[in-house]
């Protein structure tokens, strides 16, 4: 709350600042608006006023010495104080153009200051909940893995500043695991603007375990988000095509989609403590998906994914037990016993089919366009051929083809 409350004092001094300026220089352009000159000569025979407001009325009440006048300037009327002179003029524009200037500057200097003091705070409060999270989870990972980050220290690598990863190996039915920390980009000032609004994504853990292949039975199951389902299919094929939608297991918040390509996976995996956790940390989990047909790694293809969100420094314990429930599976998984997926193969079969029809109709096209492109490319050389040539070409093409008609025609009698 404390880092949150430095971030919005600083995007208000920003606001205020830019404010201020706006109305400083609005009133520069109003008074350039009012300094207006006109020609004197459409307005004879009417006073001129001065900038105290008064009338120039030198020419009748002071002689041509005092005012500095000749007799002929007397008689027209005109008064030279009251005519800026040249050199005057370009002078006063450049003191209202410096003074714009002014005010731009002062406007962008602000602008990049506050940039650089919100990259800095930004940067930290990355840095620290990275910190507070790897110390409160590190007991964690290390009861269920022998080695953590580059195996000789519980390193978590910096990948940018609002990406960090560190890797688990050292389990029985898995080759490792991948933990992903993606926080929001605090360090750029346009980013927590639109957190700010609602438009941010939220700070998030992801945890990737590659499973060993003889321990994992072919599967395709998934928890997630109503809100987020579409775009979790868009995301993994292996959901689009091969997964539907399957009932949930009693008691589970309505909140959830389930899928799953067979309906035995629902009951088998959902246990009501697994259910319990899921409706007690609604508010942090984002989705889980197992699968044997990852595009993570071509080298482990079986897959189990768990995705989090993480709550501020103060609420980090919210997401222990679903960080268990991560553990869990991987040893529940290996020992599952699954039914004969009568359901699941057939998905399977269907889907190989549909492969296999795009894959003849991609060729028969291909096939065609080259067809035809060969038939463009003999039209164009019969165009460029002279009338005799070409007559000759149609005699020899006559044969062939009556060749072949021949071929046919005749029975072999051994």
């Amino acid at each position: 709350m404390k880092l949150f409350s430095k971030t919005s004092i600083l995007l208000l001094v920003v606001l205020i600042s830019t404010l201020l300026i706006s109305l400083s220089y609005s009133q520069v352009n109003i008074g350039n608006k009012h300094m207006v000159e006109y020609d004197e000569d459409e307005f004879e025979g009417v006073d001129h006023y001065d900038q105290s407001g008064y009338a120039n009325l030198n020419g009748a009440e002071e002689d041509g010495e005092a005012t500095g006048t000749t007799e002929d300037e007397e008689g027209s009327g005109e008064s030279t104080t009251n005519k800026p002179t040249e050199t005057e003029k370009p002078a006063a524009a450049a003191a209202v153009k410096k003074q714009t200037n002014y005010y731009m500057e002062i406007g962008f200097i602000i602008f990049i200051a506050c940039y650089i003091v919100n990259y800095f705070i930004g940067k930290r409060t990355n840095q620290e909940l990275v910190t507070v999270w790897g110390r409160r989870f590190r007991k964690t990972f290390e009861s269920n893995f022998s080695f953590l980050g580059d195996k000789e220290s519980y390193v978590i690598v910096k990948v940018d500043p609002n990406t960090y990863t560190f890797t688990c190996t050292g389990r029985i039915n898995c080759q490792g695991a991948l933990v992903t920390i993606t926080l929001k980009k605090r360090q750029d000032l346009f980013s927590v603007i639109f957190d700010l609004v609602g438009y941010a994504d939220p700070d998030r853990v992801t945890i990737e375990v590659a499973m060993n292949n003889e321990v994992m039975e072919p599967m395709i199951f998934a928890v997630i988000k109503n809100k987020a389902l579409k775009s979790f299919r868009e995301n993994n094929n292996d959901i689009e095509l091969f997964a539907s939608k399957q009932t949930p297991p009693l008691h589970l918040n309505d909140s959830y989609t389930v899928l799953g390509d067979t309906e035995c996976l629902p009951s088998l995996l959902l246990k009501p403590e697994v259910v319990s956790v899921l409706n007690k940390y609604e508010s942090y989990f984002e989705s889980m998906h197992f699968t044997d047909h990852s595009l993570i790694n071509p080298k482990y293809p079986k897959t189990l994914s768990f995705s989090y969100k993480l709550p501020k420094i103060k609420d980090i314990d919210n997401i222990h037990q679903l960080t268990l429930m991560s553990m869990y599976f991987i040893d529940y998984i290996a020992s599952a016993s699954l039914p004969k997926n009568i359901k699941a193969e057939k998905l399977r079969e269907k889907q190989r089919e549909a492969v296999f029809k795009q894959t003849h109709l991609e060729r028969q096209e291909a096939a065609q366009k080259k067809k035809y492109e060969k038939e463009q490319k003999e039209k164009e050389k019969i165009a460029k051929l002279t009338p005799e040539e070409q007559r000759k070409r149609d005699e020899k093409e006559y044969k062939k083809e009556l060749k072949k008609k021949q071929q046919k025609g005749r029975v072999i009698i051994g």
